[in-house]
């Protein structure tokens, strides 16, 4: 069969069983449609249950010139309080009420063990 993009002859196979079928704007292109794969569930706790024995009043102030550590409390401008979970070279992942975020840190700073 013939190519509508590459005008290449190429072996197309009919879309595997259970798979919709999508078709794309402006173009008679027929795409199988990803199916997700089911996730587990993971354990779902109250935000404020994050906060439990932590200062609230110590939280810092999120700035990405700053460099933040595992279980530290931030406050940010538009996600208000989270709590560092992950902590990567230049990025932190941030639980806020609104979601996990991925933050950078540290930008301008001396990295440590230098």
């Amino acid at each position: 069969m013939r190519c509508n993009t590459c005008m290449g002859d190429h072996v197309f196979r009919p879309q595997p069983p259970g798979t919709k079928v999508e078709k794309a704007r402006g173009e008679g292109v027929v795409r199988p449609k990803a199916r997700a794969a089911p996730r587990e569930r993971a354990e779902v706790r109250p935000f404020e249950s994050l906060f439990s024995e932590r200062a609230l009043a110590r939280a810092r102030r999120y700035s990405p010139k700053e460099r933040f550590s595992e279980g530290d409390v931030v406050e940010h401008p538009t996600f208000g309080l989270g709590l560092v979970e992950g902590v990567r070279h230049d990025k932190i992942d941030v639980t806020f009420k609104a979601g996990g975020k991925t933050l950078v840190h540290g930008l301008g700073a001396p990295a440590s063990g230098a």
